[in-house]
């Protein structure tokens, strides 16, 4: 239990040692020998064991499929469909480096911009030339979520490739990036680019 990680189910297997020491330590008291002696050709530590893994397998499945549904699948789809325009080595902005690895680009951590201009100032300052946006970085940055939007134009980012399937897409930095679209004044016309996501 003093296995620095935080709860998840995740990086349970990590504490998982821990855990089982406290049953393996209470087993070995006296009151407790009697459970590995057989009664009636039966275990009863066994019996105990397969009892619990049984009712932890149904959980056990359902929280499979919830975290098979959360693996970024949509990287290798982006990164597969934009290799022809992608050199090896340049910079890519996202809020983690899967894309990056597997797009064989240099990962740059997306920056805390609050405007289209500082997110531009800071790709020249970091010699940045793609943008891979994705759901997870639309929750830490809702004020670029309009990036998702597949009908985006404007702002001097070109998509280079989206996947509407998986919320993704990669921008190429163009050179007119940080100057605010036609219709990013128009809060309408902001709502829409926001809900089309």
């Amino acid at each position: 239990m003093l296995v620095p990680a935080f709860h998840s189910e995740r990086y349970s297997l990590a504490v998982l040692p821990a855990w089982l020491r406290w049953p393996r330590s209470g087993s070995r008291r006296r009151g407790w020998r009697w459970c590995s002696r057989p009664a009636r050709h039966v275990w009863l530590k066994p019996a105990l064991a397969l009892a619990v893994l049984a009712s932890a397998l149904s959980t056990c499945v359902s929280v499979q499929r919830r975290a098979l549904t959360q693996l970024p699948l949509e990287v290798v789809e982006v990164a597969r469909a934009a290799a022809p325009r992608l050199v090896a080595g340049e910079r890519v902005y996202a809020r983690k480096p899967h894309f990056a690895w597997v797009a064989h680009l240099t990962a740059t951590a997306f920056p805390f911009a609050d405007s289209l201009s500082q997110l531009a100032a800071d790709a020249r300052r970091d010699g940045v030339r793609w943008i891979y946006f994705s759901w997870p970085e639309a929750e830490m940055r809702p004020q670029f979520a309009w990036l998702l939007g597949h009908h985006q134009r404007g702002a001097g980012a070109h998509r280079a490739r989206g996947e509407p399937r998986t919320s993704a897409v990669l921008y190429e930095i163009g050179p007119g990036f940080g100057r605010e679209p036609d219709w990013f004044g128009d809060a309408w016309a902001l709502s829409v680019h926001n809900a089309a996501r």
